[in-house]
């Protein structure tokens, strides 16, 4: 009796051709849900001029299994930066915003305090009309703050607030990817609100 016929006896090995056959079982899992990706991506991509087979009796079916399409887990890259401020002991205008929440001091997106604020500064911002943001020019936005003459009076709607007292709020759009390697450091300008927030 051959070798190998004893240890599959025995217990000891896999028959003959086992690892040949999970191998090309996992080569035919990998290449179905890689061929059902590319059709998912190819479906949610603008016109192009390439057209995969069976796509036009695929599109509608891709488009009903997976509605949100790609856009719903990025933010657009052209989005204004907003930021929130408060007052340090001094005076001075400081960054108080807690995001990235993937930062050390946010152990990594596990202390969700970083996503509260967001909501929270969201809830504060739709108290401030349109009329009541002041433009910043020249970029510099802890000056314009610190220029800004009567704050608006908000209530925070939010049970645990973090934001009390004099809040500032920032939005600045983000340098164009074609200005990117323009010499010295360039400001967008912006805008600012001042609201001073009860607690």
């Amino acid at each position: 009796m051959p070798e190998e016929v004893r240890r599959v006896a025995a217990g000891k090995g896999e028959p003959p051709g086992n690892q040949e056959r999970m191998g090309k079982l996992l080569i035919a899992v990998v290449a179905f849900w890689t061929l059902v990706g590319g059709y998912v991506l190819h479906t949610q991509l603008p016109s192009n001029a390439v057209q995969l087979p069976g796509q036009a009796g695929m599109e509608r079916t891709v488009r009903v299994v997976t509605p949100q399409g790609w856009a719903f887990f990025t933010k657009s890259p052209r989005d204004a930066k907003i930021e929130v401020w408060t007052r340090d002991s001094g005076g001075q205008w400081r960054d108080a915003l807690l995001a990235p929440h993937s930062e050390a001091r946010n152990a990594f997106g596990l202390n969700r305090r970083s996503r509260a604020q967001g909501v929270e500064l969201g809830q504060l911002q739709a108290q401030v009309r349109a009329g009541d943001w002041k433009t910043c020019e020249d970029g510099d936005l802890a000056r314009c703050l610190s220029s800004f003459t009567s704050p608006i009076h908000v209530e925070t709607p939010v049970p645990r607030p973090q934001l009390c007292g004099a809040v500032g709020v920032t939005q600045q759009d983000v340098l164009p990817w074609a200005w990117s390697d323009s010499e010295g450091d360039m400001e967008m300008p912006g805008k600012v609100a001042v609201m001073e927030v009860a607690c």
